[in-house]
Parts: C-alpha cells; structure tokens; sequence
C-alpha cells in the first residue's frame, strides 16, 4: 500500500489558463518526491466552509518536492479554491491512488480531451524518461482550454496532434477525430486515455478490440482511501473496483462504461 501523507502546503505558483480553468503549483515536504504517474491528491476545500468532503485532483507534474494540479470552477468548491493566491496554504492527503507502472511496450498512444490533459503530461513525461515512443492527441473545445500545450511540445513526442471543436487550432474536431491520422498504418497495442466519459467510450469501441486501452475515471469520493465506497465502479463480471485505491487509471475492456 502506499504511503499516506497529510500535509497542509502553500501555493507557489497560481496560473490561469482561463477565466474557468487554474492552476496551482504546490511546495510539499513528503508528497511530491512520493507520488507517481496517475496518482491524486485529496484537497480540504476551505475551514470555514460547511463543504465536509475532501475534492480528488490529478497530479499534473511532479518538479522534486513540488506538485502541480489543474482544476475548473464548477461548483462551491472550486469556487473557494480559486480564490486562493500564492503563499495561501492548502490542507491535502497525498498522494492517493494506484501508480501506472511501466509498460513492457515500445510504442504508446495517449489521448486526452479538456481537463483529463492533466493526468497525461506527468504520465508523458515519465515514459518517455523510460525510453518509450508517445503518439499523442490532444483536444479541447478551444484553443484557450488547450491545457498544457507549450508543456506537451517541449517533450520529446514522436508525434502530437491537437484538436479543437471549433477549429480555433489544429484538427476542427474532437480527439477521435484525429485517431486515423495518428494511427495510420503502425500498429499499436495500448493506449492511455484520459477526458469525458463519451470520449472513453467511444475510444473504447473504436479500438478496444486491436488495443489495450487504460482510462483514467473519475467518480466523486468520500475518503480516498478505500472505505467508504463512494467511489465504486462496476466491472463487466458484475463486481465492484474502489476507483480511490485501484484507479484512477483502470483497464477499460474490464469496466462498466
């Protein structure tokens, strides 16, 4: 089981990708140089707020004791978590979830469609420190929600392709539109796929029966750490899978989209 750790951390660094979409980069002292690709932290929106439950938020990056998470303004929560500056202070258990570990295959595919970009730049990052080859599609529904895209240029990608829904950059289209392009004639054995459940799902019928593929899932959570079942997924056997402790990042050809 990992290591746990709670820690109430300041802000260094607020950035806005939007009116709607932020960014903070966090000094931790033990889960930062803990946590790995696909993992999650567990955020205590506000002390003086009657919201009691702790909100889930992908870890981004990963910079020595650093880590960096991107969320949208949706609700209350997110709301009061926006209205935090740099050096505000931040209460969090992390890190939290399964790690991904590192496939035995050469040749990766990666699609990420609005705020599920996130998870996949530290993901990125970490396989092509372990030698692998990325294909990458990247998609929003414009260019200003195009999250992270100077980060994912500056890797060292054997291919990227963004999308936007109304044509502001790249393909006019969502991701699966750009599949064929990525695809072409190579083949492919897995995929990561991060973004909103119609996109998981219509990745999943397009290529689950040529390809591994791992989604990242999102469900709300009471605990994060397994006992509450808040966030249970169902399996096609009919069982159950906690999403906090097993997940985020599960073998999709096994669940219940």
């Amino acid at each position: 089981m990992n290591k746990i750790f709670w820690e109430k951390v300041k802000i260094k660094e607020k950035i806005n990708f939007s009116k709607e979409i932020i960014g903070f980069w966090l000094i931790t002292e033990n889960i930062g140089k803990n946590s790995k690709m696909g993992q999650f932290i567990h955020i205590k929106i506000n002390e003086n707020s009657n919201l009691l439950l702790r909100r889930p938020f992908s870890i981004a990056d990963v910079k020595d004791s650093e880590i960096f998470f991107i969320f949208r303004i949706v609700g209350k929560g997110t709301f009061l978590l926006s209205k935090l500056n740099k050096n505000d202070e931040i209460d969090i258990l992390g890190p939290l979830g399964k790690a991904i570990e590192i496939p035995e295959e050469k040749d990766i595919l990666i699609f990420g469609g609005g705020l599920g970009i996130a998870p996949l730049y530290l993901l990125s990052k970490t396989l092509i420190e372990n030698k692998k080859n990325l294909f990458v599609i990247l998609g929003a529904k414009n260019y200003e929600e195009l999250i992270l895209k100077e980060k994912f240029e500056n890797l060292n990608l054997n291919k990227l392709i963004f999308c936007t829904e109304d044509g502001s950059y790249g393909i006019k289209g969502k991701v699966t539109d750009g599949i064929p392009q990525l695809i072409e004639k190579r083949e492919f054995k897995i995929a990561y796929v991060s973004g909103p459940l119609e996109m998981l799902r219509k990745i999943k019928l397009m290529l689950e029966k040529r390809i591994k593929i791992y989604g990242f899932l999102e469900e709300r959570m009471g605990c994060g750490v397994g006992l509450c079942a808040c966030c249970a997924v169902p399996k096609i056997d009919g069982t159950y899978i906690h999403l906090c402790e097993e997940g985020p990042c599960l073998l999709l050809e096994e669940i219940l989209l």
